[in-house]
C-alpha cells in the first residue's frame, strides 16, 4: 500500500504534471464561479462537480484528487462560507474515490451519477451545524432540494464530458501528455543505462574482433 501510494504520487515528479493540475483546478474554479452567479432563493448553486467527475474518469494519476480538494475550498472562500470547507474537502474526496472505483465495475455512466449524489451531504452538514436553531430542519430540507438540482445538473454534465472526451484521439493525447512515471521501476535507471553501454561496447568489440580475423 505504501509503495502504491508513493508510485501514485510520483506523477508530481514532473513540473509539467503540476502545471497541468493547476490549470485543471483553475478551470474548475472558473466554471464553478460562472454557475454560482445563479442563486436559487439565496442558496448557492454551482455545477463544476459535473466537469470534475467527467475528468476523474478520463485523467490518470492524482491530478483530479488534488484538484478535487482545492477547487471546492477556493469556491467556499470566494463565497465567504468558510465553515463549509471541511465538508467540501471530505465530500469531494468521497466523490473521487467512489467514481474511480465504481467506474471499473459499472462504467462511468453509472459511477458519475452515484458519485454526484454525495452533494446531498451538504444539507445534512448544514443541519448538524445549526441543529439548535428553529429553522434548522426546514432550511436543511430546502438546501437538500437545491442540492438535488445540482446533483442532476452535475450528473448530466459529467456524462456529457465523459462522452465527449472518451475518444481514441483524446486518449492518445492524454497518454502523450501524462505518462506513468513508475517510480520504483526507475529507481535503478542509472544501472540500466550502464548496462546498455556495456552491451554496446561488447557488440563493438565483437565486430572489431571479427573484422581483425578477416
Amino acid at each position: 500500500m505504501i509503495n502504491w501510494t508513493i508510485n501514485w504520487f510520483s506523477y508530481f515528479k514532473k513540473i509539467k504534471y503540476l502545471a497541468q493540475t493547476a490549470v485543471i483546478t483553475g478551470l474548475l474554479v472558473a466554471f464553478g464561479l460562472t454557475t454560482m452567479l445563479f442563486d436559487i432563493s439565496s442558496a448557492r448553486f454551482q455545477a463544476s462537480d459535473g466537469l470534475f467527475l467527467g475528468l476523474v474518469c478520463i485523467i490518470p494519476g492524482p491530478m483530479m484528487f488534488i484538484a478535487g480538494m482545492i477547487y471546492p475550498m477556493l469556491l467556499d472562500i470566494i463565497a465567504g462560507v468558510f465553515h463549509y470547507i471541511p465538508a467540501s474537502i471530505a465530500i469531494h474526496i468521497l466523490m473521487y474515490v467512489v467514481c474511480k472505483v465504481l467506474s471499473k465495475f459499472i462504467t462511468p455512466y453509472g459511477a458519475i451519477p452515484i458519485s454526484a449524489s454525495f452533494v446531498l451531504l451538504y444539507g445534512l452538514y448544514w443541519y448538524f451545524m445549526n441543529i439548535g436553531s428553529d429553522a434548522a430542519s426546514s432550511t436543511a430540507i430546502w438546501k437538500t432540494i437545491v442540492n438535488s438540482i445540482q446533483l442532476g445538473v452535475s450528473a448530466v454534465i459529467g456524462v456529457v464530458v465523459y462522452v465527449g472526451l472518451n475518444t481514441k484521439s483524446f486518449k492518445k493525447f492524454i497518454e502523450r501528455q501524462i505518462q506513468h512515471p513508475d517510480f520504483f521501476k526507475n529507481q535503478n535507471q542509472n544501472d540500466f543505462d550502464y548496462q546498455i553501454l556495456d552491451e554496446k561496447e561488447n557488440c563493438l568489440q565483437k565486430i572489431l574482433h571479427e573484422k581483425d580475423q578477416k
